[in-house]
């Protein structure tokens, strides 16, 4: 199992089954993946600001975390009015977002995420290693759920092929919050 393929296990392990986004060469394998795999249904946007606000809209209806995919670079960077918009409303959200590989600083769209994340969003958590994806993917949804606000989700693209050793494979069973009632202001 690749790293893409744990985080779409977990993904799907924490109640998704809706996913919105802008496809990249950084995001496209684990999209590919919820789709074909797990038949989640991909909710394509036309800029990636759309992507989050859409998740936010989500959420705020459904009451559930929403989750959106970037890609790297200029596409985290094109979402961060919404995130931030997010962040004000407090949306349990998480964007998965791509990120060039750490060794390559002259990479076309490398810039350096998590202080950009944590402008916007207020939360960034990296995908560390194969071996801590699923771990990282339940720390994402919980501080999602719990602080609550978005959480940026930080994926190197290099990272996302590797191979994830079999004990950290595993999904643990997630308990998601059920949907509070949608109830609208008397005013």
């Amino acid at each position: 199992m690749r790293v893409f393929e744990a985080i779409a296990d977990a993904v799907v392990a924490h109640g998704v089954d809706t996913v919105f986004g802008l496809l990249g060469d950084a995001n496209m394998f684990l999209v590919a993946d919820l789709v074909e795999r797990h038949g989640v249904r991909f909710v394509a946007a036309r800029n990636e600001n759309a992507a989050v606000m859409m998740a936010d809209g989500y959420a705020r209806t459904t009451g559930r975390c929403a989750v959106a995919t970037v890609t790297q670079g200029p596409g985290l960077a094109v979402a961060g009015a919404a995130l931030t918009i997010a962040r004000q409303a407090r949306t349990p959200l998480v964007l998965i977002a791509g990120d060039t590989p750490p060794g390559d600083p002259w990479h076309v769209q490398s810039f350096d995420q998590q202080p950009y994340a944590l402008a916007t969003a207020g939360t960034f958590l990296p995908v560390a290693t194969a071996g801590t994806a699923v771990r990282d993917v339940g720390r994402a949804f919980r501080a999602a759920r719990e602080l609550p606000g978005p959480v940026v989700l930080n994926v190197p693209i290099d990272l996302q092929d590797e191979p994830v050793p079999a004990a950290a494979a595993t999904v643990p069973p997630a308990v998601p919050r059920p949907p509070g009632p949608l109830v609208p202001d008397p005013a």
